[in-house]
């Protein structure tokens, strides 16, 4: 599903689907009240970032963490 402007952000089961990874984490990740729909959202002035199930700023397939690439074509995606 896609984001529509007229229509809100993408939705599974009435769920609200967030473009990245569910292993991705930052700081702000645990301040929000419901899943990340940008890097804005996800990012605070540390741009830290890391990989919930590595716990490392490494994904389990040897690539670095970042929202960008941390997205449905990374193999590792969840």
């Amino acid at each position: 599903m896609e984001n529509n402007p007229k229509k809100g952000p993408a939705t599974a089961g009435g769920l609200l689907k967030s473009p990245f990874c569910s292993k991705l984490r930052t700081k702000n990740f645990y301040f929000l009240d419901r899943p990340a729909m940008d890097e804005d959202e996800l990012f605070d002035a540390s741009h830290d970032c890391w990989c919930n199930k590595t716990m490392h700023r490494v994904g389990p397939d040897g690539e670095m963490v970042d929202p960008e690439d941390c997205q449905k074509a990374r193999g590792c995606f969840e």
